[in-house]
């Protein structure tokens, strides 16, 4: 009588096979990461475009009521944006303006808040600004002429669809169509400044 040699089949996976699997979702968590973050880049630069086309609409429409631009006080610098989100920058030159954000009011009901984002010391201005001329007699200019700016920061290297914007860098601008699209590239964002007309 013959007796068969039977093998025990055995189920499973064998370790090369398990750090396949491994390593291919870490590659998967990889790319899921990288995408999930720029979706909430672009959804915060988003918000910020449409805050400033906001805020330029409730400029120009308080200069074409008025026949100026809002009442601010001395110093010249703001940061736009309900409770101060804007205003993220480390240093003394950019505060709220009670006045001009009334003014702002008879044109815009709510004033639009730009994304809480990029706007740091390091990059010298809030993410979403104003400066006026009337008050800021010394800088900055555009072409020669001293001017106001809307000033908004976009992460990343980005052109500005708000404006058009000015060329150049601090304390003088230029009419002149910017690389990029953008006033300046810096420190991970760029930085949009709107030149205002006069008044």
């Amino acid at each position: 009588m013959l007796r068969k040699n039977k093998q025990a089949k055995h189920f499973g996976f064998t370790i090369v096979e398990l750090l396949i699997v491994i390593v291919v979702i870490g590659i998967l968590a990889a790319i899921t990461i990288v995408a999930y973050n720029g979706i909430q880049q672009r959804a915060r630069n988003a918000q910020t475009i449409s805050a400033a086309h906001d805020y330029l609409t409730a400029f120009q429409g308080y200069l074409a009521q008025n026949g100026s631009y809002p009442p601010v006080a001395s110093g010249g610098y703001w940061c736009l944006g309900q409770e101060a989100v804007s205003c993220t920058v480390a240093t003394a030159n950019w505060g709220r303006s009670a006045p001009l954000e009334s003014a702002l009011q008879t044109v815009i009901t709510r004033l639009p808040l730009p994304s809480n984002g990029p706007g740091t010391a390091s990059t010298n201005d809030p993410d979403m600004g104003y400066i006026s001329a009337s008050v800021s007699t010394a800088y900055p200019f555009l072409n020669g002429v001293n001017s106001s700016f809307l000033i908004y920061i976009l992460e990343g290297d980005t052109s500005c669809p708000v404006g058009p914007v000015a060329s150049g860098g601090w304390p003088n601008f230029s009419t002149a169509a910017p690389t990029g699209g953008r006033t300046y590239y810096a420190n991970g964002v760029s930085t949009c400044w709107v030149p205002l007309p006069a008044s």
